[in-house]
């Protein structure tokens, strides 16, 4: 076809845009009972793009800057969540859990 470029796949960079685990009443990652209660779901809502934005934190800078931004992260409640498809350990989120049923 003229005029109209052609996009290959292989060249494009993925990006995530969204992860969310169901997760369920006294139930492991990954498995569920049979009734299935529902607990909170956790939602990935940064990644090491979103981090940057600390960068500037004088306390958050330097040699201990990326582990005392972990340890804040985690104090107000933040949690490590693993990536998905394809499951990377290089990929760095954290995540909240919202929706608690009661």
């Amino acid at each position: 076809m003229r005029g109209r470029p052609m996009i290959r796949c292989a060249s494009v960079r993925s990006i995530s845009v969204g992860i969310s685990t169901q997760r369920y009443v006294e139930c492991p990652d990954g498995q569920a009972t049979f009734q299935a209660l529902a607990d909170a779901v956790e939602i990935a809502e940064l990644d090491a793009h979103a981090l940057t934005a600390y960068s500037k934190v004088p306390i958050f800078q330097g040699p201990e800057g990326e582990e005392a931004l972990a340890s804040k992260l985690v104090e107000v409640g933040y949690s490590r969540m693993a990536s998905a498809l394809p499951e990377d350990p290089s990929v760095v989120l954290w995540s909240v859990r919202r929706g608690f049923n009661t």
